[in-house]
Order: structure tokens, then C-alpha cells, then sequence
């Protein structure tokens, strides 16, 4: 491993876990209009639990981290395979799944916020 070295700082590794029973309503606030519509097209009550509990969760741990309001944290949606589509003018019925991708707070970093 030639010029590889290992940094003396110690690593910091949180692991944030939510049960499905802590999904509530009032989380619903923190979806953006795409993700609610999504939020609703699952038809199990578990797997719309886990949805929320997962964007909520993710934006409020991001949002916390940037030193911003959740309501500034979004998510991009892209999927490489579809836009590969749309380019080559292929587009199907797989032209509506998409993966998403984490955006930072478009203010950047507040004052008061913790770092990372």
C-alpha cells in the first residue's frame, strides 16, 4: 500500500434506527409533494411506515448536521437507467422508477449548527 496512510483522527460512525411504530402523522410535514404521492401509491401500512420513518428520519439527521431546517433538505431523484432511456429516446415503463440521491441545504450550513 505505497503512499496510503490511515488518518489519526478518530472515525465517528452513528447508526440512527427508528421502529415502524414511531411513524406518525405529523412526520407526513417533512415529506416533500413527490414523496407523499409516493407515501401513499405503497399499499402495505408497514411499507408506508418504513417510507416515512425513512425520509423523515434522513431529513431530520441531515438537516441537523448541515445546521438547517429539514424543510431546506432535499432529494434529487435520478436513475441512471431511465435517463439513459430518455436519451437514446427508449423510454418505457421503466421510465418511472427512480433512486434517490441526497441534495445539501441550498443555504449552506447555519450558524449554531453542530459539525459532523
Amino acid at each position: 500500500m505505497g503512499g496510503m496512510t490511515l488518518s489519526s483522527a478518530p472515525l465517528d460512525t452513528t447508526v440512527w434506527w427508528a421502529h415502524t411504530s414511531a411513524a406518525s402523522e405529523r412526520l407526513l410535514r417533512l415529506l416533500d409533494r413527490s414523496e407523499r404521492e409516493r407515501q401513499s401509491r405503497f399499499r402495505l401500512q408497514a411499507d408506508r411506515d418504513r417510507h416515512l420513518l425513512g425520509r423523515a428520519l434522513s431529513r431530520l439527521v441531515l438537516a441537523d448536521r448541515a445546521g438547517c431546517a429539514p424543510e431546506e433538505v432535499t432529494f434529487d431523484l435520478r436513475c441512471r437507467s431511465c435517463e439513459e432511456k430518455s436519451r437514446t429516446g427508449a423510454e418505457g415503463a421503466g421510465a418511472a422508477r427512480r433512486a434517490r440521491t441526497a441534495s445539501p441545504c441550498p443555504r449552506g450550513p447555519r450558524g449554531g449548527g453542530r459539525s459532523p
